[in-house]
């Protein structure tokens, strides 16, 4: 896009003070709204207004309206609406600091300086987004000119990936030497601490440093926003240790379950498209741009989650997916289309029948045509599981009937839409010969009643982040639990108006104020949970242990990051190694 020129020029201002309103208007004054959404949609005059079809749903009917007198947008399809930070925001999934600068950029407008430990702070992450960035024009290099790298060269082209193909994706080689990379880097200026930080060195039992990826084929990995994140390498010989494939560790710009591999490229065509192609791995994307498919990201072998599905969400609701045809495959893609079902995309699967190839790089390998006629053909995912099922299970038994009912209406009931939900029940009773009032008189509720406890969920996850803290303990001090449910959470994360109940839960000591305290929150639970049998106030409390203990875990996530700048900035790197192993152990122990 017109801002892509430097993918990184909004991040040096993610920490602008967004209170400078006089900038922000300075902006709105000059940016001509009209010929900014002009270059994602196209626009049609209809009087004082313009219309188009909304980018952020589909639909027929032109309900996308943009007033330049009121500088203002709004959709009346979906909802959405807003000014161009909100437009450029949500179409180009951007923050609002991200968006400041950009539009910044496009009218001309200075922004305020930001202050010396903001700038301290951005300057630091931007040194690794550049080192990354270094390292995959480095090991791109290598690839293309060193002559230690013709096997690696033979073996990308035998893959059929052409020197365009090479260039667009920055496909590189990390030859086998223990510390070329760091060498090279090191010489450019960086520090051993920018390595370390963006997962590119590993600290030796000896103190010395050495490459994360050797004699590996390099893949970078991009965000969203074009910028080099991480990287993925796959073992060129078999005598090295280590699995076939090798990601970047968990980082401060690198985190596998927020990535799409493939997105920086496939956005524009994926909403032009009006749905998006799914694969498994990054020869699988090559493969389908290069042929033309540019509509295709890839999972990067693990099941979707909730964070991919909703930028994914930015830009289409239709989902195509290719995945492996083994039983762990299909498992671990089950989990992720359970989840986008519930999220209200539309899901389909593409099959690869007989002699098409193992994967859509082999499939495309063979014949281009084969892999297009393949994704027109693709059925949706719970007709694929529909067949599955009659397959996998013996339906002329009345067993094998129920096995069947049970594990495709596992996936019914995960849909939104209560007509698509009847659709799915009569294509199920048709199929399993099973009478459509039977199959409603067996699952009916069990629908109703999953709706219901999502809605009741929903709604308790709501009360817990408003205060969790405080319910915890109204909740605890209802159902008289034992004291060590509590011990993980010091007396600093409550209310100052909490801690002489956080004292008498800890020691038992107890005074006047202790017992008027109580006295309210049980009031408080009363009043929450009027109708909660206490089986249903414990699930209650685990379900805000648990949450409570994520925002703990968050915290402490939040407090190494702090110390590794400090430790930065003190030029301490055993520290700084030190602290990032705590670090990647909390990040990955939240999830995240």
């Amino acid at each position: 896009m017109w801002y892509g020129q430097d993918p990184h020029y909004a991040l040096r201002f993610t920490h602008y003070d967004m209170s400078s309103d006089p900038q922000i208007q300075e902006i709105k004054d000059k940016l001509d709204l009209v010929e900014l959404i002009s270059e994602y949609v196209t626009l049609n005059r209809s009087g004082n207004y313009f219309k188009a079809r909304c980018p952020f749903h589909q639909e027929k009917t032109p309900s996308f309206m943009v007033s330049p007198d009121r500088d203002r947008w709004h959709c009346f399809g979906c909802s959405e609406g807003g000014d161009g930070f909100t437009f450029l925001q949500k179409i180009e999934g951007l923050d609002f600091p991200e968006a400041l600068s950009a539009l910044a950029q496009r009218t001309g407008v200075v922004l305020k300086k930001r202050s010396p430990q903001d700038k301290k702070q951005a300057d630091a992450l931007q040194r690794v987004y550049n080192c990354l960035f270094d390292a995959a024009s480095v090991y791109q290099i290598i690839l293309r000119d060193a002559d230690g790298a013709q096997e690696a060269r033979a073996y990308v082209e035998s893959r059929g990936v052409n020197k365009d193909t090479q260039a667009a994706f920055m496909v590189g080689f990390a030859p086998e030497k223990w510390d070329v990379l760091y060498q090279t880097l090191s010489k450019r200026g960086y520090d051993v601490s920018d390595l370390l930080k963006a997962g590119l060195v590993i600290k030796s039992d000896r103190g010395g440093f050495y490459d994360r990826f050797r004699d590996r084929i390099m893949f970078p990995i991009f965000d969203h926003h074009g910028r080099v994140v991480g990287f993925t390498g796959r073992m060129l010989h078999n005598t090295q240790k280590g699995g076939k494939y090798v990601n970047t560790p968990q980082t401060p710009v690198f985190d596998k379950s927020r990535l799409l591999y493939g997105l920086d490229r496939a956005a524009q065509s994926i909403r032009k498209a009006g749905k998006a192609i799914i694969v498994e791995g990054q020869m699988d994307v090559i493969a389908s741009h290069q042929a033309g498919i540019e509509n295709t990201v890839a999972s990067s072998g693990t099941a979707l989650g909730e964070a991919q599905l909703k930028l994914l969400k930015r830009y289409a609701t239709k989902l195509k997916m290719a995945f492996d045809t083994d039983e762990a495959g299909q498992k671990a893609a089950r989990r992720g289309i359970e989840l986008a079902l519930s999220l209200g995309f539309e899901v389909f699967v593409i099959e690869l029948k007989g002699d098409d190839g193992k994967d859509p790089d082999d499939c495309i390998s063979k014949s281009v045509e084969v892999w297009k006629q393949r994704v027109d053909e693709a059925i949706p995912f719970v007709q694929w599981a529909i067949n599955m099922a009659v397959t996998n299970f013996d339906i002329a038994s009345a067993r094998g009937k129920k096995q069947a009912a049970d594990d495709v209406m596992g996936l019914i009931v995960k849909i939104p839409s209560v007509i698509e939900q009847d659709h799915w029940m009569r294509s199920l009773s048709s199929r399993l010969s099973i009478a459509l009032d039977v199959l409603r008189s067996e699952y009916g509720n069990k629908v109703a009643v999953k709706a219901s406890r999502q809605t009741q969920k929903t709604e308790k996850r709501s009360s817990a982040k408003k205060n969790p803290f405080v319910l915890l303990l109204a909740l605890f001090v209802r159902l008289d639990l034992d004291k060590a449910l509590l011990d993980e959470f010091d007396e600093q994360f409550y209310p100052q108006a909490l801690h002489p109940l956080v004292k008498f839960v800890k020691t038992g000591y107890t005074d006047d104020t202790t017992i008027e305290i109580s006295n309210v929150l049980l009031m408080r639970v009363e009043l929450a949970y009027p109708s909660f049998s206490t089986e249903q106030l414990h699930d209650e409390f685990s379900d805000v242990r648990e949450y409570c203990s994520k925002q703990l875990l968050q915290r402490r996530i939040a407090s190494i990051a702090h110390h590794i700048r400090d430790a930065e900035a003190r030029g301490d790197n055993d520290r700084v190694a030190q602290l990032l192993e705590v670090y990647t152990s909390l990040r990955e122990k939240s999830g995240a």
